[in-house]
């Protein structure tokens, strides 16, 4: 639904119309639904993986200063 456009301009083989309708609750339950995924990743890594989670968090945070600074820029 959301990429049929595309789908269609790279070649692929559309297996269902994507005629489905996308409203504001089914974009609240995904959005839900990832952040939960997001969280148990993280913490999964963190139990499994702690040298890995320490490497992935600081670039995560990094990245995160670096947009929130790029979206309070003054020369905006």
């Amino acid at each position: 639904t959301l990429t049929g456009e595309h789908m269609d301009y790279f070649g692929y083989t559309r297996i269902t119309k994507g005629a489905s309708a996308i409203t504001p609750e089914v974009e609240r339950a995904a959005e839900e639904r990832d952040q939960g995924n997001e969280r148990k990743a993280w913490n999964d890594l963190k139990a499994n993986k702690p040298h890995d989670y320490i490497l992935r968090r600081f670039r995560a945070d990094t990245i995160a200063m670096i947009a929130e600074r790029l979206e309070n820029r003054p020369w905006k």
